[in-house]
């Protein structure tokens, strides 16, 4: 299932009915912070082995790496990463797929940048079919 073109849409209280369509883009992956810690146990196996065989088949969704996004991202979410300030995005989601490409070897992964966690909420709702699938962290 390759995504690489989508429209989400959502109210705006100011605007109304919003569209906003995106398409994805290949970014370097050092460029990118995770929000989540990483750890290497059956899961990340597992999804590791199917990068290998099937390759990354969705898009990694990323924003600006900000402080006010930083600070929604990490909403109840455990293994926090700390923040870093160093990286212009954040991985709002595929804070393992980040980790696994990068130990394979790659300098990019293909992305969509949103402005903020409630676009990224809402695009990630619309990838899964209105189901929020996250990948365990251990």
């Amino acid at each position: 299932k390759n995504n690489s073109s989508q429209t989400i849409q959502y109210f705006d209280a100011n605007r109304g009915l919003v569209n906003l369509s995106m398409q994805t883009m290949q970014i370097a992956i050092d460029f990118i912070a995770p929000h989540v810690k990483v750890l290497r146990q059956n899961q990340y196996k597992a999804l590791k082995h199917d990068i290998t065989s099937e390759g990354l088949t969705n898009p990694i969704i990323v924003m600006p790496n900000s402080r006010i996004n930083y600070d929604e991202a990490i909403r109840k979410v455990e293994n926090i990463a700390e923040y870093d300030t160093k990286k212009q995005l954040l991985a709002y989601n595929g804070n393992q797929r980040l980790s696994i490409i990068e130990e394979l070897g790659y300098y990019t992964v293909s992305c969509f940048i949103v402005d903020n966690v409630r676009h990224a909420h809402i695009l990630q709702l619309q990838l899964q079919n209105g189901i929020i699938i996250n990948e365990p962290a251990s």
